[in-house]
């Protein structure tokens, strides 16, 4: 790498370093609900800090991997050991720690990316691979998903090594293994890799006998500790295979078309981005028939599309393959056409990049200033820090609750001086839900308000005035522009007052 490119690649680095960070520091709580509900809950409850009663359906069946909650525990336990208690804090602590394992893996990744020499543009790779616009915002959360897809890139990175004498199978069979406990779907993706070891790359019995025993080896150790968390001798892997594919329990979460991800893409990343990640993965399958990536991708892939229960977070496993996938591509097609020769529109094509990565700076910087999903937990974190030594009365509208979302308590993050109350929309807020002595906030979402235009005057009546709204405004406008985030789902917070009885009709 000449020595322009080595300070670029440093500045990438460092501008990745800070923006992971800042973005790890800002995203309080959780994705989805399970994030927090099968991971930090169960913690908790492991740690006598919650009742096992109040777990979700889940822990009773023995169907969720417990490596990851025991990380969990293990840092809450080091945290109040040392007097850390914060329950804000402690989860912070575990998106660090995301932080740290996602570096170590893409910059390994990188490395042999580099090292082989299947990428030319090699600082555009790193932009791309470390600061592509959702990667900061998926890589610092401290779930399944996440978690899988990152220990995946080892053994990707090892096959992906010219030389065959300097993989290690021990080492592929464990990260293979973590990443299967981590998220047990991730063995669609182990099944395409072993399958391309086998047809493709015509691997010897010797080495595939290693891996699989070390992927044995990692498993049982999975058993262990689930054994060790559930009280009882557990195979977590398959009483998930048990309830979810074969009793098909998880359809009565939701059952979608199998289109379901091609059309959430146009939704999640804007029509005309989401048609060209679409075209992207369907022109490297066909003109990368032979490569590992496709045959890790298609199975997996496939399964999902197939699977009646979807969400779009079932993808995010695969995330950090994306970028090689589209370098590969686009090189391909840059070499068939020679574009590189074509100075005249040399320009045209540096500008075009040029606005590309400011609007990808945009959307990452957004995202490193805001709290993750709709910002509830944003919100409960803003009362915890602001109102700590004061009694809230905290009323909401459904769906609004930072505390009871679901009808689920979230007792990680629950204060006991906050009293909370549901009403159906704003319209229904009177004097009764007032409470003397107290601080009396509002907490509904933006689409509470546009549902029920009576809730207007109601918030006027009782001199309601905005303290917190959970979006920023880079991100409100980027939304606007763009077509992209929930913005009906934007929760404000407010404070208010009895309404005066003489204007009580």
């Amino acid at each position: 790498m000449a020595k322009n490119n080595k300070t670029l690649y440093r500045l990438v680095i460092a501008l990745a370093v800070l923006i992971y960070f800042v973005t790890a520091w800002n995203s309080h709580g959780f994705y989805h609900a399970d994030e927090h509900f099968q991971i930090v809950e169960f913690a908790d409850a492991k740690l006598g800090k919650s009742p096992v009663s109040e777990l979700p359906w889940e822990y009773a069946a023995g169907l969720r991997p417990t490596i990851q909650p025991t990380i969990a525990l293990s840092v809450f336990k080091i945290a109040d050991w040392v007097g850390f208690s914060d329950p804000y804090g402690q989860g912070t602590l575990l998106r660090f720690l995301t932080v740290i394992l996602a570096f170590i893996s893409i910059l390994y990744f990188i490395k042999t990316v580099f090292q082989n020499g299947i990428i030319r543009n090699q600082i555009l790779f790193v932009f791309c691979s470390l600061l592509l616009f959702c990667l900061p915002f998926l890589n610092v959360r401290f779930s399944s998903e996440t978690w899988a897809g990152l220990l995946f890139l080892y053994p990707i990175a090892q096959m992906l090594r010219k030389d065959s004498e300097s993989i290690n199978p021990f080492l592929i069979g464990v990260f293979l293994g973590l990443s299967f406990l981590f998220r047990y779907q991730v063995g669609f993706m182990i099944f395409g890799f072993i399958l391309w070891m086998v047809s493709i790359k015509k691997t010897e019995l010797t080495i595939l006998f290693k891996i699989g025993l070390s992927f044995l080896g990692i498993f049982l150790i999975g058993v262990l500790i689930d054994s060790w968390f559930y009280n009882e001798f557990t195979i977590s892997a398959w009483n998930y295979f048990k309830v979810n594919l074969l009793d098909d329990v998880a359809s009565t979460f939701g059952v979608e078309p199998w289109h379901y991800y091609l059309v959430e893409t146009t939704k999640v990343f804007g029509t005309l981005l989401g048609i060209f990640l679409i075209a992207i993965l369907g022109s490297f399958f066909l003109l990368f028939r032979k490569h590992l990536l496709t045959w890790v991708l298609i199975p997996f892939l496939l399964i999902h599309f197939f699977i009646p229960h979807k969400e779009y977070r079932f993808l995010f496993p695969i995330v950090n393959l994306i970028p090689l996938l589209v370098f590969l591509l686009v090189e391909k097609y840059i070499s068939w056409y020679k574009i590189k020769n074509f100075h005249g529109i040399k320009p045209v094509l540096y500008g075009i990049l040029s606005l590309a990565v400011g609007i990808n700076l945009l959307f990452a910087f957004a995202l490193s200033n805001e709290s993750v999903g709709i910002g509830r937990t944003e919100m409960s974190f803003f009362i915890h820090s602001t109102y700590s030594n004061q009694s809230v009365n905290l009323v909401n509208t459904k769906w609004a609750s930072p505390y009871k979302p679901w009808g689920a308590l979230i007792n990680h993050y629950s204060d006991t001086n906050v009293n909370n109350i549901e009403i159906e929309n704003p319209a229904l807020l009177n004097n009764e839900l007032y409470q003397d002595g107290k601080l009396n906030f509002l907490i509904l979402r933006d689409i509470d308000l546009q549902n029920n235009p009576d809730g207007k005057a109601a918030l006027i009546n009782h001199q309601a005035h905005i303290i917190k709204e959970s979006f920023n405004p880079l991100t409100k406008t980027l939304g606007q522009i763009f077509g992209v985030f929930e913005l009906q789902e934007n929760l404000i917070l407010y404070t208010f007052e009895k309404q005066d009885s003489t204007k009580i009709r």
